[in-house]
């Protein structure tokens, strides 16, 4: 604003010393009247519009008195050469403004779409460190998995997902429960409950709404969840070996639940075969009787006792 102002009182100074002095030289007149263009150019890149068409008009007045009082072809040539001059500077400000306005439209256009990829660059970004989590994650639990390798009892599975998957992995209560058939045709079963207090060996540990809902697990899905708990068939060949029960998990960690639910179901199809392979040992595949060997063992335990 206060170069406006100081513009148009160098304006106004200029304009009337050329009324006064050119009256009476009219040498003065063509010296200093280009002059009074340079306000009106500076208003017209500043857009102070009101002040603009006020120069110009006065200019356009002394313009028209000089060539009224002194009309002369030279004077002709002179004002529309002034004209013209004007009407240019017109055009290059509009077109210059309108570069202008297209660099903006192109910044602000950039501007979004950096802002976009840095978005989707923050996105991928917590995507990798989400995976890298999850990778980190599975591969803490196949070295778990590991442990397992030594567990030959069930016993020793439930207390090896107390002690360790439930600090990699963790929940608020774990239910295995083992089914098998007899020679008699009859079901019988064997459940751990894994929680805060320990493991927990029982048939009360599976609550009457679990037995309900594995029941009704007639559909092929290896996993079904009811009531926020995740129920996975533990099942190979057709043969459902066990049935896995997690309650208060993370979500973000279902993956990692169905990778321990695919792992111990081999390790439950190991220990059964072990069991059998045991029983086989010790008893006579012809009269089911013990062998001498288990005999002798079990005489030897009972001395040393």
């Amino acid at each position: 604003m206060l170069k406006q102002i100081i513009a148009l009182a160098g304006f106004l100074i200029l304009y009337l010393f050329v009324i006064y002095q050119a009256h009476q030289l009219i040498l003065l007149f063509y010296i200093f009247f280009p002059f009074l263009l340079v306000p009106v150019a500076f208003y017209m890149l500043n857009e102070a519009r009101p002040l603009f068409f006020a120069t110009t008009v006065a200019i356009g007045l002394i313009l028209g008195f000089f060539l009224v009082k002194h009309p002369s072809l030279e004077m002709i040539l002179f004002g529309f050469l002034m004209i013209a001059f004007l009407f240019g500077l017109s055009i290059y400000y509009r077109r210059w403004k309108g570069l202008l306005k297209e660099e903006e439209t192109r910044e602000h256009s950039a501007l979004h779409v950096l802002e976009i990829l840095k978005q989707k660059h923050d996105s991928r970004m917590d995507s990798l460190k989400h995976l890298e989590k999850q990778v980190s994650g599975l591969l803490n639990l196949f070295e778990i998995a590991r442990d397992f390798n030594e567990s030959l009892s069930f016993d020793e599975m439930a207390d090896l997902l107390y002690k360790v998957v439930k600090v990699e992995l963790p929940f608020a209560r774990m239910v295995l429960l083992f089914q098998e058939k007899v020679e008699d045709g009859t079901l019988t079963s064997c459940s751990y409950c894994i929680c805060a207090e320990g493991v927990q060996k029982g048939e009360d540990v599976v609550t009457e709404s679990e037995k309900r809902v594995i029941r009704e697990m007639r559909d092929p899905k290896p996993m079904w969840q009811h009531e926020g708990k995740w129920f996975f068939s533990l099942s190979t060949q057709g043969i459902v070996r066990a049935y896995l029960i997690v309650e208060g998990a993370n979500p973000d960690d279902l993956a990692k639940f169905e990778v321990l639910g695919a792992y111990l179901t081999l390790q439950v199809k190991k220990v059964r075969l072990y069991e059998i392979v045991k029983e086989l040992s010790i008893r006579d595949g012809l009269t089911g009787v013990f062998v001498r060997r288990h005999f002798l063992e079990r005489f030897q335990e009972e001395l040393r006792r």
